[in-house]
């Protein structure tokens, strides 16, 4: 599972604000479930099929991942 550092504002996770998601605060860590799957210019995929999203490099920073660099494609 990657984890990701909030390099933005203070964003809800998961769910919007109106729907109880997990406020990480600039600065924060939160692990994502799933698998890195690839990495583009501007954003990290995560997950595969309906169940991929991106975060985006402008917001997210990637701390850890437990996909090894050989298996992420990158663009």
């Amino acid at each position: 599972m990657p984890t990701f550092r909030n390099i933005g504002a203070d964003v809800h996770a998961e769910k919007s604000a109106l729907l109880g998601g997990k406020l990480v605060a600039t600065g924060e860590t939160f692990e994502v479930p799933g698998d890195l799957a690839e990495e583009l210019i501007d954003g990290y995929v995560v997950g595969t099929g309906d169940n991929a999203r991106v975060w985006p490099k402008a917001q997210w920073e990637l701390v850890k991942s437990a996909a090894t660099s050989a298996s992420v494609k990158e663009n």
